[in-house]
Formats: structure tokens, C-alpha cells, sequence
């Protein structure tokens, strides 16, 4: 049985889950089938913390992303004889595919040696693995006319071709996982009968759906949340539509639960949970600019304020949570402060919030180039190759992992500066 749950954000889908998952884990905490809930990676701790706090433990519940669930599928079968392939080890095999390719290309010949290049073909292809394509896919026809479109349709596919002759069998990455996850999942004993909720998805690539419907095969139950105000009436999504994805992965969904003969239901949930305050429910069900809505008198939970310059605007915001925590009994983490880009305000932020006294976490990505082992490793091997001069050496000293356990690192660091006046 499949159902989707489907309603407005804050309308109680994913709570809904939870507790259909808690009530599960109550009436069964040790024996049972297992429960499996598979997020995007970044939600995964956050379902983890909500099931811990409501029952005190998951002994049957798991918490998957799609690359651990192939990950838990391949260590109970095999699969994992193969070289791990990351980011940068792509990039190098992709030089590796273009410069054996790179006296055939029509197109890219000149482009292939350009900063940037092996990173947007990269993504090309990550793209195209993802929603399970074969170099055969972009093949030109034979008796095509030669056009820019054709010659350039011919460098893709000649490069995807001796990318694929090259990776397959021979290096795994989270979308060879994928592939060869649906591959022995059939053998796999872990999902047996299990319940599945799928929650925080807009959009499922191909390889992701071909998962979960060879996953559908073995387990009793699955229910997944969807981001609609509705259940869409038509079997056809509008691409000019605000809820196009979510639209669009219902309606392949229920195709292929009906070619598949699986019987489905939807259950459509009322909005207004979340969003208590009526300024804040009346903007999140008129996000469509586009139509007229009817004016309402403000309640005061929207606040618009304008600030001379960025570092005012952190300050003022600093303010208002410390008053908010002091007056309402609030704590940190109820409070979101959302950017849209993050760079200019992250210096910002971490001066005046640490002087405010507020503790606060960065969703921000930081680079491992600057992080004092890697450091340390790069300045030791470059004082090596240049013969132990001054620049790579202090580098390395000013990481701070020369200094004895037993004295403090504030002396050593005293020592070093002065060692370095002395050049």
C-alpha cells in the first residue's frame, strides 16, 4: 500500500509521520518490523532527535539518506570491492577521459583545456547518472546533419562513452551506489516487511525512484510527504506552477504505481498548524504574486525594519533575540535567521552574535584547505621540496601542532612570533 500525504508547508505532514512512527515504536519497541525513514541528508539528524525525545530510543526505527541506504544494502550483501571515488578523484579521472578524447572533439577541443570545464561536465554527468542515462541517450543519428547542436551532442557523448569504459566496474561514488544497490536489494533482508515514510522531497531523481519502487516490492507499507496544496487534478504538471516538482513527482509516482497495479491513496492535510500568527499564514498562501490578494490589518507578527547598513541590520537583529529570549522565555534555538546569500553577513554574524553573547550555529560550507591538519601536511611537504624555507615552515609552525602537551599554547605561540622576527 502506498499513500501520499500531501498539504500546504506547516499544515502537519511530517508531524504526522513522526507520530505515526512513535505510536508504532510504543506499541512495539523491541520486536516488530523495522520502521525506515529516508530524508535528504541533511534532515536526517534532526528525524533522529525528534523520534529519541519522543520515545527514548530507536531500537527498530532507522534514519536513511538514499547514498546510506545503499551504503546498508551493500555492506549486508557485498559490493564494496571497488576504489571509493569522490569529488576531486572525478575530476581527475575526467582530465584523464579529455585528454585521450580530446583529439576527436568537434566543439570542446579548445574548451576542454579552460578553468571550469572539468567542473560543469562534471556536473553534467553527475546529473545524468542521477536520472539513470547512458552515453547512448545523447548518441547522434548516423545520418544527422553536421550543425554546432550535433558536434557538440558528439563531444558528450564520446566523453560520457570512455567515462563510462573507464568508471564502470572499477570505482564506486553515491551514484554507482545507487545503481548497484537496485541491483541487490532483491537479496537484501533488511527492509522485509518493513514501514517506510519518505519525507522532505521535492524533487526524486530516476535512479532514487528506480529504488524505492524495487524497495516497494518488499516492504508493507510506504507513505510519502509531499509539499501541494492539493492533489493535483490533472495528470499533467505546469512548469510556471510554484508547486511544479512536487506536482511533478506525484503524478510519475502514481503513473508507475498504476502500471505497476500498487494501490495508492492520498490524504490531504488542512494549512493553518504551523503558522498560528495570522500576517505570517496569510504571506505562505499567497506566495503567487502574480494574482490579487485581498488586504488584511496587520496582527504585528511581521515587522519590517530598514537599516542604514548591513552590520545595523545583524545588530538590530541580535537585539531582538536577546529581548525575545529575556521577555518571552524563548530559548536560542527557536529562532531562524534566514539569507539569502550568506557571505556578506557571515563575518557580521559572528562578531556581534559572539559579543551579544548568542550561541548559534552556521550553515555555512567551510574549505578543509584551512584546517590546521591539512595545513600542516601541505607546509611540511612544501618546506620539504623547497629546501626548508621560511614561508612553508612558519606555516607550519603556526598551526599549532609542534607545541608540547604540557605548556600552554599561548607561550608557544609568543615563542614562534619572536623566532620569526629574527629572519
Amino acid at each position: 500500500m502506498f499513500t501520499f500525504y500531501v498539504g500546504r508547508s506547516g499544515s502537519g505532514k511530517s508531524t504526522a509521520l513522526v507520530e505515526k512512527a512513535v505510536e508504532m515504536l510504543d506499541a512495539s519497541p523491541k520486536s516488530g518490523k523495522p520502521l525506515i525513514f529516508i530524508v535528504p541528508e541533511q534532515m536526517t539528524f534532526q528525524i533522529e532527535d525528534q523520534l529519541a525525545r519522543k520515545v527514548g530510543g530507536m531500537t527498530r526505527a532507522h534514519v536513511l539518506s538514499f547514498s546510506r541506504l545503499a551504503y546498508r544494502v551493500l555492506q549486508e550483501v557485498g559490493g564494496f570491492t571497488r576504489d571509493r571515488l569522490h569529488k576531486p578523484g572525478m575530476h581527475m579521472l575526467l582530465k584523464k577521459v579529455i585528454e585521450k578524447t580530446k583529439p576527436e572533439l568537434r566543439v570542446f577541443q579548445k574548451a576542454a583545456s579552460t578553468n571550469g570545464f572539468i567542473e560543469e561536465m562534471e556536473r553534467l554527468l553527475t546529473e545524468m547518472r542521477r536520472q539513470a542515462l547512458t552515453a547512448d541517450v545523447i548518441k547522434p543519428t548516423e545520418d544527422a546533419n553536421r550543425t554546432a547542436f550535433i558536434d557538440k551532442q558528439h563531444d558528450l557523448h564520446l566523453i560520457f562513452q570512455e567515462f563510462e569504459n573507464q568508471f564502470d566496474g572499477v570505482y564506486l561514488n553515491q551514484e554507482e551506489m545507487l545503481k548497484l544497490a537496485l541491483v541487490y536489494l532483491p537479496q537484501s533482508e533488511l527492509f522485509k516487511g518493513a514501514t517506510v515514510f519518505i519525507d522532505g522531497f521535492h524533487d526524486v531523481s530516476q535512479q532514487e525512484q528506480n529504488v524505492l519502487f524495487e524497495l516497494l516490492n518488499q516492504v508493507d507499507e510506504m507513505t510519502m510527504a509531499l509539499t501541494l496544496p492539493k492533489e493535483p487534478a490533472t495528470m499533467e504538471a505546469n512548469e510556471l506552477d510554484r508547486f511544479y516538482l512536487p506536482t511533478k513527482t506525484f503524478i510519475q509516482f502514481a503513473e508507475r504505481l498504476k502500471q505497476q497495479h500498487v494501490p495508492f491513496e492520498s490524504v490531504e492535510f488542512l494549512p493553518g498548524k504551523r503558522y498560528r500568527a495570522s500576517g505570517v499564514a496569510l504571506i505562505e498562501q499567497n506566495q503567487d504574486y502574480s494574482k490579487k490578494s485581498s488586504k488584511e490589518s496587520s496582527d504585528g507578527s511581521i515587522e519590517i525594519v530598514e537599516a542604514v547598513n548591513r552590520r545595523v541590520e545583524i545588530e538590530a537583529v541580535a537585539r531582538s533575540i536577546r529581548e525575545k529570549v529575556r521577555v518571552n522565555d524563548l530559548r536560542y534555538k527557536d529562532f531562524a535567521l534566514l539569507l539569502r546569500d550568506i557571505s556578506p553577513y557571515e563575518d557580521l554574524i559572528k562578531q556581534i552574535f559572539k559579543r551579544y553573547d548568542i550561541a548559534f550555529f552556521l550553515d555555512d560550507t567551510r574549505t578543509m584547505m584551512h584546517h590546521p591538519v591539512v595545513e600542516l601536511i601541505r607546509s611540511s611537504l612544501e618546506s620539504i621540496i623547497q629546501n626548508y624555507r621560511y614561508e612553508p615552515v612558519f606555516r607550519a609552525f603556526k598551526t599549532d601542532l609542534f607545541n608540547p602537551l604540557d605548556v600552554h599554547t599561548q607561550v608557544y605561540r609568543e615563542r614562534i612570533d619572536e623566532l620569526e622576527t629574527t629572519f
